[in-house]
């Protein structure tokens, strides 16, 4: 009936705690005396051990089909020369990337009526408040701005230098430090930016990759980031949290 869990970051007491069947993650948050003031909730993290399995899985189902299509193209033809080595370095960064186990969680409503239950193993972390946006991929210069409230995304864009002439406008990802992520596309309007719709968040990533004209490439890409930004954040997480 007990579970063993571990909190780690800006609480009061981290550590491994044994919790009662049906407790909640807010119930261990409590037995851990709270959060200090320096505590970013938005950003917690909840990671679970069967879901990191099954994340593992999926990750290694995606490479699979990843190879088998760039061997379909080549065969027949299709695949260019300029397509080719990002796909390659992406096939890479998945297979090397460790794998999350996170589940999506708000934190910040401790009054929520789908409070989630605690399993044996699973991991918490609460990273303390960074003022920082994180930018990387086909940029002038990668590395991390300061977070603006209410800025828009070309505004970070801007702050390092803009957009190389590899990039896809069409594609650009934003992984926020809840765990949400989403594509976003620099052209979509030419009347308005939708960069001024996308709130943007102390934390967010936001990752421009090299333009790939494959529709089918396109998508299993899109499944690769979110495995891929998911772990970036967790180790951004996990780096706020050792620094203390």
């Amino acid at each position: 009936p007990f579970r063993s869990i571990s909190i780690s970051g800006a609480v009061l007491n981290p550590g491994t705690y044994l919790m009662n069947e049906g407790d909640t993650i807010q119930d261990v948050i409590l037995k851990a005396g709270g959060y200090l003031e320096n505590a970013y909730p938005f950003g917690g993290i909840y990671e679970n051990e069967y879901t990191k399995k099954v994340n593992e899985q999926a990750n290694i189902l995606l490479y699979e089909k990843f190879i088998e299509n760039i061997i379909e193209m080549s065969s027949q033809g299709q695949s260019s020369g300029e397509q080719v080595p990002p796909m390659i370095d992406l096939f890479n960064e998945l297979r090397n990337s460790p794998t999350s186990g996170r589940i999506i969680v708000d934190f910040s409503n401790q009054n929520s009526e789908n409070l989630t239950l605690v399993r044996d193993g699973d991991k918490i972390t609460i990273p303390e408040y960074i003022n920082q946006v994180y930018l990387y991929g086909e940029l002038s210069s990668q590395g991390a701005a300061e977070f603006v409230e209410g800025e828009s995304i070309d505004f970070y864009l801007d702050k390092v230098g803009g957009l190389n002439k590899f990039a896809d406008t069409e594609s650009i990802f934003i992984y926020q430090p809840n765990g949400e992520s989403f594509q976003y596309s620099k052209n979509k309007n030419v009347f308005k930016s939708q960069s001024d719709e996308v709130r943007l968040y102390a934390g967010t990533i936001i990752y421009v990759p090299r333009k790939i004209n494959n529709e089918y490439l396109n998508r299993l890409r899109t499944q690769a980031y979110a495995s891929i930004l998911s772990s970036m954040g967790v180790s951004l997480a996990s780096i706020s949290v050792l620094r203390d």
